[in-house]
């Protein structure tokens, strides 16, 4: 972290080379800057030596105390722990990695019904095969998606943990329905399409409007297969029939060419990586207004580089055989 922000003194580039690293998500803004503030204050980024108590001698009781609360509750941060019981976090995490306890992170994801492991394994081998056998080219997809951004911020992952010394699979179920402003995106090797933003629902009249303005004729300009999961303004008659007629046998979704699975967003790069990534460089001050927000969200867009795009979509088929080897359970790669 020291190294990315002293290379490029900018908080945005230091969250887009982090995503480029490493697997797990930034540290936020102020870890970054009081992190730096510490290295360059005393060369290192350990706690600072305090006066009075040695910490050897009390050593025994705090770690009697984290591991009787982690029990209570093992879903408590670091951070509640520390103002819990009025010890310093890095005291906190210290004794937590020396007793093999990790923070493991939940997924944020739609519940799978009993009918959707089939489906969703089925899926997985049919996009493999078509690979296999050169029907279709992973990199020339175009994954899209709708997300919500709201003024209060949104739902960190960073900051829901459950302590274990082995992953408990903890697993968090999205609420699809919130307010805020919606907006669609497109992402596939070549770069990004979008943002497009909605003002309100987002209907079937609303989307095909927007495809028809924006998306499909990218599409057929940089020869790529469209693809959108099943959600009902996706799936109504008016967009099948549009896609059928402009990029037949060229569209994956609910009632395309290749039928998308429900419930899996686990498999496309928008749901597990974009909205992510924009949200992490969108959230990291406070929006006031929808007008700052779309500027913000816009700003993030411009981040997203092609390299970024191309590592991200090579990751597809990697996440296909995992839903396969899971038999069609969501998927987390870490």
């Amino acid at each position: 972290m020291v190294h990315l922000y002293h290379t490029y003194r900018n908080y945005s580039e230091v969250v887009r080379r982090w995503h480029e690293s490493f697997p797990t998500s930034p540290p936020d803004r102020r870890t970054n800057r009081n992190t730096v503030a510490a290295f360059e204050e005393r060369g290192n980024v350990e706690e600072a030596p305090r006066e009075g108590r040695p910490v050897s001698d009390d050593h025994e009781e705090r770690k009697s105390k984290i591991l009787e609360a982690i029990k209570r509750s093992p879903r408590m941060s670091a951070h509640r722990l520390a103002f819990e019981l009025h010890m310093p976090r890095t005291s906190i995490r210290r004794i937590l990695h020396e007793e093999g306890l990790k923070p493991y992170h939940p997924q944020l994801v739609h519940g799978l019904q009993a009918t959707d492991y089939g489906r969703r394994v089925e899926f997985c081998t049919a996009m493999l095969k078509k690979v296999e056998d050169g029907e279709l080219d992973i990199a020339r997809i175009l994954w899209s998606d709708e997300a919500i951004f709201k003024l209060n911020g949104h739902v960190n992952r960073q900051n829901v943990v459950y302590w274990s010394d082995a992953n408990p699979q903890q697993v968090i179920e999205r609420r699809p329905n919130s307010p805020g402003v919606t907006v669609w995106a497109g992402i596939w090797s070549g770069g990004v399409l979008g943002p497009f933003f909605f003002e309100g629902t987002v209907t079937s009249d609303s989307y095909l409007e927007m495809i028809k303005r924006k998306v499909i004729s990218y599409v057929k300009a940089k020869n790529l297969v469209f693809m959108h999961d099943g959600a009902p303004a996706h799936y109504s008659a008016p967009v099948r029939n549009y896609l059928n007629e402009n990029v037949p046998n060229l569209w994956i979704g609910r009632g395309g060419t290749i039928e998308w699975p429900p419930r899996s967003p686990d498999l496309t790069p928008p749901d597990f990586f974009l909205w992510g990534f924009v949200k992490n460089l969108v959230y990291a001050e406070k929006c006031h207004s929808v007008s700052l927000l779309k500027i913000r969200i816009r700003q993030a867009f411009a981040e997203v580089n092609v390299e970024l795009c191309q590592k991200v979509c090579q990751s597809v088929p990697v996440r296909l055989k995992k839903c396969i080897d899971v038999h069609g359970a969501q998927t987390e790669l870490r």
